[in-house]
């Protein structure tokens, strides 16, 4: 396994991190909502074509002698979530997606990417949270 060096950015946000575990103020989301016709198995597919083609999506941190490095984990994945939300209410929706941006991230063992589809009756909300320190 090759590991490299941290950028400063990296070993900044990193220490900020492990200094704060349930921190989640490096968590950068974004939510947005589909009416049009939603084909889940095909965004699925763009997302699997996101993690082959760009390696900062594959990066794992790991320390060695008090030091941290990152290397690219050929197999890593990502967290894909599905949850029908048709029976919640405006504001249970927004919790969720509210908690999706809010669940902290341990950098050591975590997917660095987390992708959440919530069907509706007429609509598919999703919800993508990544860390900055991927960013």
């Amino acid at each position: 396994m090759n590991t490299y060096n941290l950028s400063y950015g990296q070993q900044s946000l990193y220490f900020l991190q492990e200094m704060n575990p349930s921190s989640t103020a490096y968590n950068v989301g974004i939510a947005f909502e589909f009416f049009q016709r939603f084909d889940e198995q095909l965004f699925r597919l763009v997302f699997d074509k996101l993690m082959l083609k760009h390696e900062i999506l594959k990066t794992r941190f790991l320390k060695k002698n008090g030091e941290i490095y990152q290397y690219i984990d050929e197999g890593a994945e990502y967290d894909f979530v599905v949850e029908d939300i048709s029976n919640l209410d405006s504001t249970e929706i927004s919790n969720k997606v509210n908690l999706d941006f809010h669940t902290s991230y341990d950098l050591s063992i975590d997917n660095l990417l987390r992708v959440y589809l919530y069907p509706k009756e007429s609509s598919v909300l999703i919800s993508i949270v990544l860390h900055h320190v991927i960013a």
